[in-house]
C-alpha cells in the first residue's frame, strides 16, 4: 500500500476536488520551506495534489491503492521550475515593494524565460539554414574522408539536438505556468497564464511591473 495521500494533503477520501485543492493550497502553505517547512514535506504534498487532481490518477488510487512512487522526470522538472519561480518572485515582491502579486510575478517569469527559449530556438535554425547552405556548396571530389562535409553534418546535428532541448524546457514552461491557475495571492488578482493556452483567464498586467 503506497502512502496515504489524502492525508498527505490533511484531505478526506470523499472530498470534491475543490475541497482537495484548498486543502492543498492550506497544506502547501504551512509546509513550504521558506516558511521553516521541510523541503520532503513540501514535496510530498505536491505529489499527492498531482495524483489526486487527475480523475483518472485519483480512480486508479482509490480502487487499487497504488501510484506511480515518484513523479516522472518531466514532472519533477516542472515542479521545480513552478518552485523556482515562485521563490525569486517572493523575493522580488517583498523586497521591490511596488507589486504586490507574488502569482502574477512568477508567471511572468515564467512566460519571459519560455519567450528566450523559443527565440534561441528561431537562431538555431537560422544556424542550421546557414550551414545547409554552405553544405549544398562544397563538394568532395576525393576519395578519403569528407572532413569539412562531416563537421558541417556534425554542427547541424548539434544545432537540432539543442532545438530539442530548448523547445522541451519552452513546453514545460507552458505546463508549470498553467498550473499556477491553481493557486492565489492575497492581492485578489488571478494567476497569468500564457493567453495562447488560457481561454478562461485573460491576460492583464500591471504597468508598473519591471522585471
Amino acid at each position: 500500500m503506497s502512502e496515504d495521500l489524502y492525508a498527505a494533503l490533511g484531505a478526506n477520501r470523499d472530498d470534491d476536488t475543490d475541497v482537495l485543492r484548498a486543502a492543498h493550497r492550506k497544506a502547501a502553505k504551512a509546509h513550504h520551506p521558506d516558511v521553516g517547512g521541510k523541503q520532503d514535506d513540501f514535496e510530498r504534498i505536491q505529489r499527492a495534489w498531482l495524483v489526486l487532481r487527475d480523475p483518472d490518477k485519483r480512480h486508479r488510487y482509490d480502487t487499487t491503492g497504488t501510484v506511480d512512487d515518484q513523479p516522472n522526470n518531466d514532472e519533477a522538472e516542472i515542479m521545480q521550475m513552478m518552485i523556482q519561480a515562485y521563490d525569486q518572485a517572493v523575493e522580488m515582491v517583498e523586497h521591490g515593494g511596488d507589486f504586490a502579486c507574488v502569482i502574477q510575478a512568477a508567471a511572468k517569469m515564467l512566460i519571459d524565460n519560455r519567450a528566450q527559449r523559443l527565440l534561441a530556438v528561431a537562431q538555431t535554425k537560422a544556424e542550421i539554414a546557414k550551414h545547409e547552405k554552405r553544405l549544398s556548396r562544397i563538394t568532395f571530389k576525393g576519395d578519403g574522408l569528407d572532413i569539412i562535409g562531416n563537421s558541417i553534418r556534425t554542427k547541424i546535428d548539434e544545432c537540432k539536438r539543442s532545438i530539442a532541448q530548448l523547445e522541451d524546457i519552452a513546453a514545460k514552461m507552458d505546463k508549470a505556468n498553467i498550473r499556477l491557475i491553481d493557486y492565489e495571492w492575497a492581492c485578489g488578482q488571478p494567476a497569468i497564464v500564457n493567453p495562447a493556452f488560457s481561454t478562461t483567464r485573460p491576460w492583464t498586467m500591471p504597468t508598473n511591473f519591471t522585471f
